[in-house]
């Protein structure tokens, strides 16, 4: 019987460009955050994407271009969605003055 590591990594697509990449772990989402329906999609993976950057730490800081390259959507999308999850008191963004970035709490 085959690992089911080995049957994933042999069914990624050189389409996706992960062909040949290692895949490891694995993110916990809450069962109640993803049958919510007061969020839109793009809130719901941009959350998860947060959520797997932060893994067991407090706070995460990907930049935008990352988020909005592993959520596929455009940094503006981002910029949009993460307002609308601080307004839904889901994320809490902050600025790093001395490596400016900014700085996420993800409340899931």
């Amino acid at each position: 019987m085959q690992s089911v590591s080995s049957i994933i990594n042999k069914n990624i697509s050189k389409e996706g460009g992960l062909l040949n990449t290692k895949i490891n772990g694995f993110t916990k989402v809450p069962n109640l955050f993803l049958m919510r329906q007061d969020i839109n999609i793009y809130e719901k993976m941009i959350m998860i994407i947060l959520k797997k950057y932060k893994m067991n730490k407090t706070l995460c800081w990907p930049s935008l271009k990352t988020i909005a390259e592993k959520a596929r959507c455009s940094e503006t999308t981002v910029k949009e969605t993460i307002k609308k999850l601080e307004n839904k008191e889901l994320l809490i963004k902050s600025r790093d003055k001395k490596f400016k970035s900014n700085v996420y709490e993800v409340k899931m």
